[in-house]
């Protein structure tokens, strides 16, 4: 009984490590390829992980969702006057404190 399990893990050690292996072989040959396309090739390569990136990533569509839902109905209850600005910052300041220090920090960097 004991040989068995020993000879079934060393089977599935081994195809895993197969595997492994033939990632590794994969990765290498894609990284070799890529390395040989040209700058237009490179930039087109750019652009399809870019867009694939915002098109099976559900993390994205989350985020915007997120944004419409709850954001933007809260600042159309401050701007009617529904909920007061202070409200709103305890709850959502945050969203502005990030906008105004990204602005901040942009501005300070073209200064430099």
């Amino acid at each position: 009984m004991n040989e068995e399990t020993n000879v079934e893990a060393n089977k599935t050690n081994n195809k895993a490590a197969e595997e492994a292996a033939g990632y590794k072989e994969l990765f290498e040959t894609a990284t070799k390829d890529v390395k040989n396309l040209g700058p237009i090739g490179r930039i087109f390569v750019a652009g399809l992980v870019i867009i694939a990136l915002f098109k099976l990533t559900p993390i994205l569509d989350l985020m915007y969702y997120a944004f419409q839902i709850v954001v933007l109905p809260m600042l159309f209850m401050v701007a009617w006057g529904v909920i007061s600005k202070e409200t709103y910052d305890l709850s959502l300041g945050w969203v502005d404190d990030l906008i105004n220090h990204l602005r901040e920090k942009k501005a300070t960097k073209k200064e430099n």
